[in-house]
């Protein structure tokens, strides 16, 4: 078994329980390793009481709840082989950085961006018709809408 998502590969503790049987129970200094389990069991809609790097007693139901769901056995508080494994299957596709935009969506990203700048001038055009030109009224309008102007 090898893992595939960017957010368990970058977790040589994570590495660690699919290529060696590490396993990260409570306890675990490495917080970075328990961040990235709590994040992916949040991100499936398990509660691990935050995404703090703790292994706490929510982060432990949260791993028990996880492994009774996927049937897997021990349904312990423990993530080795199997548990990081079926975890992994789940963010396959997501981008490397979970923090950049998915580059299938650059596009549309892009069309959102050049549809609102066109959106901006038709709106500065329509408060200026309505304000008459009156630059007190123009600034004050303008100030609700663009407040960095």
């Amino acid at each position: 078994m090898s893992l595939v998502a960017a957010r368990f590969l970058a977790q040589p503790t994570l590495v660690r329980c699919v290529t060696e049987g590490y396993r990260v129970m409570a306890g675990e200094p490495d917080t970075g390793a328990v961040r990235t389990l709590q994040r992916s069991l949040l991100g499936l809609g398990y509660d691990t009481g935050g995404v703090d790097g703790q292994f706490t007693d929510a982060t432990s139901q949260a791993l028990v709840d996880f492994k009774t769901d996927e049937g897997l056995s021990p349904n312990d508080p423990v993530a080795s082989t199997g548990t990081v494994g079926r975890l992994d299957t789940y963010y396959t596709d997501e981008p490397a950085d979970p923090d950049l935009p998915d580059p299938s969506t650059t596009g549309l990203v892009e069309l959102l961006g050049a549809a609102m700048e066109t959106a901006g001038t038709w709106l500065d055009l329509a408060v200026a018709d309505v304000a008459g030109g009156s630059p007190d009224m123009l600034q004050r309008v303008e100030a609700l809408f663009h407040p960095s102007r």
